[in-house]
């Protein structure tokens, strides 16, 4: 079950980028990465800081762009005011293509019409620096 937060979250985005007159769906467009991407991940943030003081976080994103620094485990720290450990999931694209296919989700569509942008752009491309992976190719 998603949080409470991610559907507000979701819900907003999806208005919002309908009354730009963009597809509401597509959060790989440059519309949704230009205008939400920071603030969604400032939101997932500020509710991670807030949680921390009375529990271990989990937070999940993509977070493609970050994958790419060297120090975004240090700034991490910074940004949530304690320790931060990187897992990176990964598992082979035709997996992820089948698993987006079978869950229906129309956020997904635009990923499956274009696969080969998706993909490269989303694709396996490990973090540059010190992380725990794990081979999602066989979690459910």
């Amino acid at each position: 079950m998603r949080p409470p937060y991610f559907r507000v979250l979701s819900v907003l985005v999806r208005v919002a980028l309908r009354e730009a007159g963009c597809n509401p769906n597509n959060r790989d467009s440059d519309d949704f990465k230009r205008t939400f991407r920071e603030p969604i991940y400032g939101t997932l943030f500020d509710i991670a800081r807030e949680n921390l003081t009375v529990q271990d976080v989990v937070i999940v994103g993509p977070f493609t762009r970050e994958q790419r620094e060297r120090g975004w485990p240090a700034k991490l720290t910074r940004i949530l005011g304690g320790p931060a450990e990187v897992h990176y999931v990964s598992c082979p694209a035709e997996i992820r293509r089948k698993r987006l296919a079978q869950r229906g989700n129309a956020r997904d569509h635009a990923k499956l019409r274009n696969w080969e942008h998706y993909i490269q752009y989303y694709g396996e491309h490990p973090p540059v620096f010190e992380h725990v992976r794990i081979d999602g190719a066989h979690l459910e």
